[in-house]
């Protein structure tokens, strides 16, 4: 492969990354539904949604990550691997020895938290309190093949990358009076020994 054909499929890719995030109106690669059984267990059911193409990715690229407050565990599906990156953030990566594509059959992603009260985390914003989930990979064609920046004459190696942002329920975070309010019970209790 030589210098010249690389730098365009370079430019290729990364016009299509510029793009695919700008196409918010189109539908969803994925579909998430946020389960809770307000007593803290949150799952999250995520299966491919309408759009043409499907999201998936090898072993370490498919990520799956939610912000979520007093973890108290996690779960993975079968083939992913959990890990904190913050105390607030919770991600999932594929583990899978190929390539692992969302489809039809749903991944289930559990989060038990000490907060048993649910919220809408719907914030596109950086740094919000209730932001939304990101899942990341590459893209595919419905019959499993990577989508990659195509040229004349010239045979990609590189794929497209994509991700979605997607609302979920997650714990409340807990009311500031609350804590001072037990706080000042124990200072109280104290005081009267």
């Amino acid at each position: 492969m030589n210098t010249y054909r690389t730098m365009p499929s370079i430019a290729v890719v990364a016009l299509g990354l510029l793009l695919l995030p700008a196409t918010g109106a189109r539908a969803a690669m994925l579909a998430v539904t946020s389960v809770t059984n307000g007593a803290g267990l949150y799952q999250y059911h995520v299966v491919r949604n309408t759009d043409p193409f499907l999201l998936g990715g090898t072993p370490e690229l498919l990520s799956f990550a939610v912000h979520a407050y007093h973890i108290l565990n996690v779960d993975s599906p079968p083939g992913w691997t959990a890990a904190l990156l913050s105390t607030n953030t919770v991600t999932w990566r594929c583990t899978n020895a190929t390539a692992d594509i969302i489809n039809t059959n749903a991944l289930v992603f559990t989060v038990n938290s000490a907060m048993d009260a649910a919220i809408p985390y719907d914030d596109m914003a950086d740094g919000a309190l209730y932001p939304r989930g990101i899942c990341a990979g590459e893209v595919f064609s419905t019959n499993a093949t990577p989508l990659t920046a195509l040229q004349e004459d010239y045979v990609s190696t590189v794929n497209l990358a994509g991700y979605e942002r997607f609302a979920y329920l997650g714990p409340i975070v807990p009311e500031p009076a609350l804590a001072f309010a037990a706080l000042l019970c124990l200072g109280l209790i104290r005081r009267w020994r």
